[in-house]
């Protein structure tokens, strides 16, 4: 080392020296600062983290017999659950209905609404739903960045509230759905039997009134010829095997030789019939079944109104997922007081050394 450099390093420190009240009352100062900064005006910023867990086992209990029933065709299980609860608060909306409610339009932070949605939407963001990979839904978390924890805490309780209550209309209209769809293939079933019943019974009164009325044409004859009683049995007293028979077969003889008297009580007995069930092929099978559909529809009601009264979604024990606001962590993602206090005394420190330096050779130039 040359003795000019010795000189040089000596000269710098006996500068410093003399400035040493200046170097320690500016480096003090902004001490002082940092101090009172991260006491009293600084932002912490955080990050929360919530657990949201599977519903439990006691609550999938209560869809057991819904599971079963196979004529709805629904099956609830946790993992469908927690992704209908994940998709609605990613949709944003609900949460950002909270967000406005908790955080107010005001004019002097907002110069007009638009600029108040884009921070509403901006404000949303901050939350997100994170899954450890490998651990679906095993490993959850509701995770946001905020500066206000009480404010932050109040918005997620509303929402996650909202979505249950959502989520629990949004089932109960499917599983009502389903429920409805199950009673119109009943009803549709009964129609269709009342109207094979029906053509069944149009059928046959198609086919009697055409004989009442053939039995009205033969009665008529049979007076006008006045064969009052049954002829057909004179002629089966006749041997046939006589020649004068002629080989005479009675089912070929018209029917009027059967005397409008007895025809006349065939056309009345045939009027005033009441019961045609035992008439009519396949009829009283067909009003059996009507009656077991009707029994099948009243009781799937009763049963079906009873499943959704016992599952209770209007109420709070609706839980599609498991959370406890009360065990939210935060992280401080901002610089740690302690470093901020050190590094503010250091840049004072430098800051006032590189002035002293700097003014003392700015002197020392204009001397020369």
């Amino acid at each position: 080392m040359t003795s000019s450099t010795e000189f040089n390093i000596f000269n710098l420190f006996n500068i410093l020296w003399k400035k040493r009240i200046l170097i320690i009352s500016v480096s003090f100062i902004f001490f002082l600062t940092s101090v009172i900064y991260v006491q009293f005006l600084r932002t912490v910023i955080f990050q929360g983290n919530l657990e949201l867990k599977p519903t439990s086992q006691e609550f999938l209990a209560k869809f057991k017999y819904l599971n079963r029933k196979e004529a709805v065709g629904i099956e609830i299980t946790d993992e469908k659950l927690m992704n209908e609860f994940l998709n609605i608060f990613q949709d944003y909306e609900i949460l950002k209905t909270n967000i406005s409610k908790e955080i107010l339009f005001d004019e002097k932070e907002f110069d007009n609404q638009y600029q108040y949605n884009d921070f509403i939407k901006s404000y949303a963001f901050n939350f997100d739903i994170e899954i450890e990979e490998g651990k679906k839904f095993q490993k959850t978390f509701l995770t946001y960045i905020t500066d206000d924890t009480q404010q932050s805490e109040n918005i997620i309780s509303a929402t996650l509230e909202e979505i249950k209550a959502s989520q629990a209309e949004k089932l109960k209209r499917e599983i009502q759905n389903l429920f409805d769809a199950e009673i119109f293939a009943i009803q549709q079933e009964y129609r269709k039997t009342e109207d094979e019943i029906d053509l069944k019974i149009f059928h046959y009164e198609i086919s009697l009134n055409n004989q009442i009325e053939f039995l009205k044409e033969q009665a008529e004859i049979a007076r006008e010829l006045s064969i009052s009683q049954n002829q057909f049995d004179y002629i089966s007293q006749i041997d046939t095997n006589a020649e004068n028979t002629n080989g005479i077969i009675l089912g070929e003889l018209p029917y009027y030789n059967r005397g409008y008297i007895a025809i006349e009580k065939e056309i009345e007995l045939l009027s005033n019939r009441l019961n045609v069930e035992d008439f009519i092929e396949g009829l009283p099978d067909l009003l059996q079944k009507k009656k077991k559909l009707e029994i099948q529809e009243l009781r799937s009601k009763e049963e079906n109104s009873k499943i959704i009264s016992n599952l209770r979604l209007d109420t709070i024990e609706f839980e599609p997922v498991q959370y406890d606001l009360s065990l939210i962590t935060y992280d401080i993602i901002s610089l740690d007081k302690r470093l901020i206090v050190i590094l503010s005394l250091l840049l004072g420190f430098f800051v006032i050394i590189t002035y002293v330096i700097i003014t003392d050779a700015y002197r020392k130039f204009n001397q020369t």
